[in-house]
């Protein structure tokens, strides 16, 4: 693809091709967003689907690991950015204590989305995967 267009250009041009019945070419197009733009979990969904669709598990489960790792990492850096100002650190913990969103052994109880979407449907595919579909 030419890198003359933009990731939204990219992803409109999935989309018509998605609605026109051409997956395939879709999919190449939104694998193309995300190399331009990988922090958009648009493409990462639309291609899941489409995969899904056309019974390709592997790139399906591929994308999907794809996708998590790539999001994790930028929480990951925003996580320390944050942390390397204790007392927004400490008001922060304080706020989640309250609301239930961590324990009191540091673990995250909720999972961020796109992420939390994404590792349960990793588990389903995996399993199509293990079973050679």
């Amino acid at each position: 693809m030419n890198e003359k267009f933009s990731p939204w250009e990219i992803i409109e041009n999935a989309k018509h091709a998605e609605a026109e019945g051409g997956l395939t070419e879709a999919a190449r197009l939104y694998e193309e967003a995300i190399k331009q733009s990988p922090l958009n979990d648009f493409p990462y969904s639309r291609l899941m689907i489409i995969y899904r669709k056309l019974h390709q598990y592997r790139d399906e489960l591929r994308v999907i690991n794809t996708g998590i790792k790539s999001f994790e990492e930028d929480y990951l850096s925003k996580k320390h950015a944050i942390a390397a100002n204790k007392k927004i650190t400490r008001i922060s913990r304080a706020i989640m204590e309250r609301m239930g969103l961590v324990t009191n052994l540091n673990k995250q109880v909720l999972q961020l989305e796109p992420i939390a979407t994404w590792r349960k449907r990793k588990a389903i595919v995996a399993r199509k995967v293990k079973r050679g579909k």
